[in-house]
């Protein structure tokens, strides 16, 4: 199944397919504020179909966040690096050239990590802008926030498409986005997600 929208001169697709086989500059999976490698979902998909060099690589890229900024501290929860930001590194074996790892969440002292669609909608744009930065022309997002920290499907794909429809309403190099859905049960049937968004806006 693929559902595709036009915006502009780019374009948004919905794609059932395997992230690591997605044919783009760069991926987009959830990270944690320390970038450290979790054998479990998505990075441990990523892991075995690119190489371990991927996570080691964002391994790096914290270590040295940290020497020039020091740790983040939010709440009495402290990280490597801040929420919602993007850090690019090689795409290793897979067909992307990169993976932007996106640390998707949030953080209070009473309810600790979270996510939630203002979230996904910030940790998007981010990542967007660092595509846009480094000339990417295409990108391909996780589903972010449904996994560990449950945002429905609807919320989250709805908060990334609004932010993919802003990013390519204004100038950007980036010509083609798509959320893929590989391994979850998709409520988007054939073409009608972006048909029935549009009527909503009607």
């Amino acid at each position: 199944m693929t559902d595709e929208s036009q915006v502009g001169k780019g374009k948004i697709e919905i794609v059932n397919r395997s992230i690591t086989r997605y044919d783009a500059d760069a991926i987009v999976i959830p990270a944690n504020p320390d970038l450290e490698f979790a054998s479990m979902g998505v990075q441990g998909y990523v892991a075995a179909d690119g190489g371990i060099e991927i996570f080691r690589e964002a391994s790096e890229i914290a270590h040295s966040y940290v020497k020039e900024h020091g740790e983040i501290d939010i709440n009495g929860m402290t990280g490597k690096v801040p929420l919602y930001s993007a850090h690019l590194t090689t795409g290793g074996r897979l067909p992307a050239k990169h993976v932007i790892h996106s640390v998707a969440l949030g953080y209070d002292s009473e309810s600790g990590s979270y996510c939630n669609k203002e979230v996904i909608a910030e940790s998007t744009r981010n990542a967007l802008e660092l595509g846009k930065e480094k000339g990417l022309t295409s990108i391909g997002f996780t589903a972010l926030g449904t996994g560990l920290y449950g945002v429905p499907l609807e919320e989250a794909v709805e908060s990334m498409t609004d932010e993919f429809e802003l990013h390519l309403s204004g100038e950007t190099s980036l010509e083609r986005l798509g959320i893929v859905l590989f391994g979850q049960k998709s409520p988007f049937d054939g073409t009608t997600y972006f048909i029935e968004k549009k009527a909503k806006l009607n």
